[in-house]
């Protein structure tokens, strides 16, 4: 029943935005019920456009990261299925390039997809843009070893290595 939903939500989102480009509480709720369906193209019309302002939830003017980050997730993936990888690495490169004291699960699979999104583009790990939080970099490398692994194989065509690991 997800494709009932994605059309209402759709709409939710016109009626809520000020502009085109204000992402919305909604919008991530509407690119993973699409995910749910496998019917990615009515994201479309929201992820084609650059992002350049936030509505704020409440009253106090606050926004959740967390919405944030999975609007860019979610259209990553949107993105990888549609074989859009340029778009996808655009994606997760916002999520893990995202100002954080801490790295949340969200990041960590974001890093993970960005490595593989990665090697599937240009035939090699795309290193992190500089502005990256180093804790990013610090927490987020160590609990996705295997996916490095894979990159260094990947990266010298060498499949007895993978066959060992």
């Amino acid at each position: 029943m997800p494709l009932r939903g994605i059309e209402l939500m759709s709409v939710a989102i016109t009626k809520i935005q000020t502009s085109p480009s204000q992402l919305t509480l909604v919008h991530a709720d509407l690119c993973q019920l699409c995910l749910v369906a496998k019917c990615l193209k009515p994201a479309l019309k929201f992820l084609d456009i650059d992002i350049t302002s936030i509505a704020t939830a409440d009253e106090a003017g606050q926004f959740d990261s967390k919405y944030f980050l999975l609007y860019y997730y979610y259209g990553g993936m949107i993105y990888t299925a549609l074989k859009n990888y340029d778009r996808a690495l655009y994606m997760f490169e916002v999520v893990i390039s995202t100002p954080a004291m801490a790295v949340s699960h969200i990041m960590l699979e974001a890093y993970k997809k960005y490595l593989l999104v990665s090697l599937i583009l240009h035939g090699k790990v795309i290193p992190m843009p500089k502005y990256t939080s180093q804790v990013v970099g610090r927490f987020i490398k160590p609990l996705s070893v295997a996916y490095h692994e894979l990159a260094n194989v990947y990266a010298t065509n060498n499949t007895e290595d993978l066959e060992r690991q």
